[in-house]
């Protein structure tokens, strides 16, 4: 019996590595597509929607697990950290904001969705609920949809 019951815990053990390192191969190929430089083509604060002069001010640079977004004529970009889970039904992604950030100390739950050279990504502006959906139905969810900067 106890030897049955050890083999029972090795298979549960052995389930979980082999669950756990197909999220690692799915956040690691996530990561590869997600890698480059996006330009926003909308951005939502609720029903505030970002002007197209100003959305063209804005860049973002994703490289591994970390993130530099850009604002034409500011000296200093927000610059952090993130991390994903590719496998979450929406993929979602924690962002940790680096140390001279407007959001310095925050982490922002958010969901995410790539198609091709399109990405959504939803989020709390005040890292308290990660969105469910892909609306920005309050002042504090922000919905952008980024497209690759080719070249």
């Amino acid at each position: 019996m106890k030897m049955v019951f050890g083999l029972c815990i090795a298979l549960f053990a052995a389930s979980l590595l082999a669950a756990d390192d197909k999220k690692k191969d799915a956040d690691k190929k996530d990561l590869q597509k997600l890698a480059g430089k996006w330009q926003p083509m909308s951005m939502l604060i609720g029903k505030n929607k970002t002007s197209d002069e100003d959305l063209k001010t804005f860049t973002l640079a994703l490289e591994g697990d970390t993130y530099i977004f850009s604002i034409k004529g500011e000296k200093e970009p927000d610059k952090g950290t993130f991390k994903i889970d590719a496998k979450a039904k929406p993929m979602t992604m924690d962002i940790l904001t680096g140390k001279d950030s407007p959001n310095k100390g925050k982490i922002l739950l958010a969901i995410y969705e790539l198609d091709g050279d399109t990405m959504k990504i939803c989020y709390d502006r005040e890292g308290k609920k990660r969105p469910t959906e892909f609306k920005a139905d309050n002042d504090k969810t922000l919905l952008a949809v980024y497209k690759r900067i080719k070249g």
